[in-house]
C-alpha cells in the first residue's frame, strides 16, 4: 500500500507474502494477486486489519494480526487455513486472482429479485452443527506465550432460540471449539469467536440461477435476496461458488 518493503504482522500482507514467496511459498505471479482498492483485495484486507480496535483501560490494538510459525514443507492449503484462523478469513481464485475477505461486515451492492431468477431456488437448511456459546485457545503472549483460553461466551439469544419452552438451558447449552495458533492477544480471540459462532447460526444454504449481470460476483461477497415466496426484503447472504 505504501509501495516499501518491510516486516509487518498485518495478515493480509503476510498471507500475500506466502502466495508469492517462490522458495518457502506457493510462487504465485504478483498479476494473481489482486491489489486494488476495492472489496476482496489484499489492499482492503490489510486496511481492514490495521483498525484500532479498543481493549481494556483506554488502550488500542490492531484488529488482526498474524504472529507464529509454520513448518515451510506442510500443506499449502493448511499452511492457509492456520494463516486465515487469524483474521477470521477467506481465500478465493477467480478471474486470474487471488482475493481475500477478512472479518468485517461488507455492503452488498447488487440485489436479486424475482425477476432476475432463471429459475427456482434450491433451499437447504441444517440445524444439527449450530451452537449457542464458544470457547477457543489462542496464544498466550502473557503467559510465555502458552496456550491459553478466551473466557468462554455464550449468547443468551441464540441459547432461548434452542431451548424448548419449559425446558432447562442448561441441558441445549453447544459450545463451538475453535483454535487460533497465531493469535497472541484475548481481546483478538473472543472477537474472533463471536464471529465463527455468529456464524454457525447461518445454516441457510440456497443455489439460485440468475441472469448473467450477476457473474461479477466473486466467492466472498455479500448479496440480497429479495424473495416474495419466501417474503424475504433484501436478506443479506455470502457468496459459497459460483458456476
Amino acid at each position: 500500500r505504501s509501495s516499501s518493503t518491510a516486516w509487518s504482522a498485518n495478515p493480509a500482507l503476510c498471507i500475500r507474502d506466502y502466495l508469492m514467496d517462490s522458495t518457502n511459498g506457493m510462487g504465485a505471479l504478483s498479476t494473481e494477486i489482486n491489489d486494488a482498492n476495492v472489496a476482496g483485495s489484499f489492499y482492503t484486507a490489510a486496511n481492514t486489519c490495521d483498525t484500532d480496535i479498543a481493549t481494556t483501560g483506554g488502550a488500542t490494538e490492531d484488529k488482526y494480526t498474524l504472529n507464529g510459525f509454520f513448518n515451510t514443507s506442510g500443506e499449502p492449503s493448511a499452511i492457509l487455513e492456520s494463516m486465515l484462523s487469524s483474521c477470521a478469513g477467506k481465500i478465493s481464485y477467480s478471474n486470474g486472482k487471488f482475493n481475500i475477505f477478512v472479518g468485517e461486515a461488507q455492503t452488498a451492492s447488487l440485489t436479486i429479485t424475482d425477476d432476475d431468477l432463471l429459475s427456482p431456488i434450491d433451499i437447504q437448511g441444517n440445524r444439527g452443527e449450530s451452537f449457542n456459546g464458544v470457547k477457543a485457545m489462542y496464544v498466550d503472549k502473557d503467559n510465555n506465550y502458552q496456550s491459553g483460553d478466551m473466557p468462554p461466551f455464550q449468547s443468551t439469544t441464540y441459547l432461548n432460540a434452542d431451548t424448548p419452552s419449559g425446558g432447562a438451558t442448561a441441558n441445549f447449552e453447544k459450545y463451538l471449539q475453535l483454535q487460533y495458533p497465531f493469535t497472541l492477544s484475548q481481546f483478538t480471540a473472543q472477537r474472533l469467536g463471536r464471529i465463527g459462532l455468529n456464524h454457525s447460526r447461518q445454516s441457510l444454504v440456497i443455489s439460485c440461477l440468475v441472469n448473467m449481470g450477476f457473474y461479477r460476483l466473486q466467492v466472498g461477497d455479500w448479496v440480497k435476496l429479495t424473495n416474495s415466496r419466501m417474503s424475504w426484503t433484501n436478506k443479506y447472504f455470502e457468496v459459497q461458488a459460483v458456476g
